[in-house]
């Protein structure tokens, strides 16, 4: 875990006065998706023991990128999430991505800037 300090910024700092410091500390975790310990998540982002699993294993970082590639592939492939094919699709493609396996790209996607 690493504390980080910030100036409080509620306060202009006067002579002979000390400053106000805030703590703030960052979780770390031993990230599966890139072998590398690094910030982790706030909470768990899915309910029960997959979302345990993943907090305790996944970087904010990853977490970050698999959301971008889930919202790609719903919207690419026209995924219904009421569907329960679509949510046990995106589950499969969620655990292959964290764990650095071959997973789907919507065909013809050009993200922005290429």
């Amino acid at each position: 875990m690493v504390w980080e300090w910030t100036e409080c910024p509620h306060r202009p700092v006067r002579a002979g006065r000390q400053t106000h410091q805030r703590t703030r500390l960052v979780r770390t975790v031993q990230c599966i998706k890139y072998n590398e310990t690094l910030e982790g998540l706030e909470e768990p982002p899915l309910p029960g023991p997959a979302g345990d699993r993943i907090f305790e294993t996944v970087s904010k970082k990853a977490w970050l990128e698999w959301q971008s590639l889930q919202t790609t592939l719903i919207n690419e492939k026209h995924l219904d999430l009421r569907d329960k094919d679509a949510r046990a699709y995106l589950t499969d493609q969620r655990e292959r991505f964290l764990s650095n396996q071959a997973v789907d790209h919507a065909e013809g996607f050009v993200p922005k800037g290429d």
